[in-house]
């Protein structure tokens, strides 16, 4: 069994169709692929659906509906979400540190490194 850490531009693209939505669903349909995501990734999923209504690339509706499937997907545990400790934070940091001069890694993405 494998398994695949899904930051939050990842699972929005299970809730919206987009580029890069094709291989998300690929993953989250294989029966042998365990999906992760952190805790962070529910403020994380209603703030990009947010912007995407601000920007006028979905309706309110459509947010709705989103976040909805993806309480819903937390819900089934679809996905295991993980904890974030303190020696998370330290290895993001040094993760960062260590790759963040010469590959663009933003915060958050760091921890898909770990």
């Amino acid at each position: 069994m494998s398994g695949t850490f899904l930051d939050t531009s990842a699972l929005v693209k299970r809730y919206h169709a987009e580029a890069g939505s094709a291989e998300v669903d690929r993953l989250w349909n294989d029966p042998a692929t365990s999906l992760f995501v952190s805790r962070l990734s529910a403020p994380e999923i209603v703030s990009a659906f947010a912007g995407k209504v601000r920007t006028g690339e979905i309706s309110a509706a459509d947010f709705d509906l989103s976040t909805r499937r993806f309480a819903a997907d937390a819900r089934k545990k679809s996905f295991t979400t993980i904890r974030l400790l303190a020696r998370h934070f330290k290895e993001e940091e040094r993760q960062i540190r260590q790759h963040g001069l010469t590959v663009r890694l933003r915060t958050l993405d760091a921890f898909n490194w770990l």
